[in-house]
């Protein structure tokens, strides 16, 4: 027997034509043969020469062109392997890049957010100073034996404790009388008195609103009196000198 007519290799199998020799002898089973196919070294051809037929008294049987499949050798089935779609998901090298842009955009991000919340922090501090002054005003007209007042919880107090006094004049917001309020420390410091009948009446004070940590809460420092004017202290600290507008 010899083999030819090889038909077009498809990567996976090759199917060739086999012209038997009609002068084998019966089989009891059908033969299988395998070979080395010389267009493919290094592959393995495995093939079904003929299949049994109905038994007659000279066992013959029925012969047809015989399908043979290659095997394809180690090599080949590497080069199948790399020639394979790859599954769907992403390469180690694209997830390194991912990883990269997305630190780049954090490092781009971090700077810009910091600054937002430096700049929300310095406008609420200005507020703040400016609710501390109105509530000043009115404490004064309030308890005018008093004057102004000297510490903060005195403009505060919660009205379910019971009716405002000038210790808990119940006009400022319980957020700033706390002192700390959107990274900013609110103190009243500097108070002038003089002494009317026994009692000390104050006549003066400076408010003052400085960063919990210069750079990071804030960059300037807020100041203001009984006259009203905010300045600003640069540096974040209380030594102002720059009129706010």
């Amino acid at each position: 027997m010899w083999v030819k007519n090889f038909s077009s290799y498809d990567g996976k199998s090759k199917t060739v034509g086999l012209i038997p020799d009609l002068t084998l002898p019966a089989a009891p089973r059908p033969l299988i043969a395998v070979f080395r196919a010389s267009h493919f070294p290094s592959a393995s051809v495995r093939c079904s020469i003929f299949t049994a037929g109905p038994s007659s008294a000279r066992f013959m049987r029925h012969w047809k062109p015989m399908n043979c499949t290659i095997l394809p050798g180690r090599a080949q089935r590497g080069a199948l392997r790399s020639q394979a779609p790859s599954a769907n998901g992403f390469t180690l090298m694209e997830l390194l890049i991912v990883m990269a842009i997305i630190a780049i955009l954090m490092l781009i991000a971090i700077p810009t957010v910091g600054s937002l919340r430096k700049n929300a922090n310095r406008l609420s501090a200005i507020q703040s100073i400016r609710a501390i002054q109105q509530a000043e005003m009115q404490y004064e007209s309030t308890y005018p034996a008093n004057g102004y007042a000297c510490e903060l919880k005195s403009l505060g107090g919660d009205p379910a404790t019971g009716a405002a006094s000038p210790t808990a004049a119940q006009i400022l917001q319980p957020d700033i009388t706390s002192g700390f309020k959107s990274g900013y420390i609110f103190t009243i410091s500097n108070c002038q008195k003089v002494t009317v009948n026994g009692q000390d009446r104050i006549t003066s004070y400076s408010v003052t609103g400085v960063p919990q940590t210069v750079g990071k809460t804030g960059d300037s420092g807020f100041c203001s009196d009984q006259f009203g004017t905010i300045k600003s202290d640069p540096t974040g600290g209380a030594n102002c000198t720059q009129l706010v507008q």
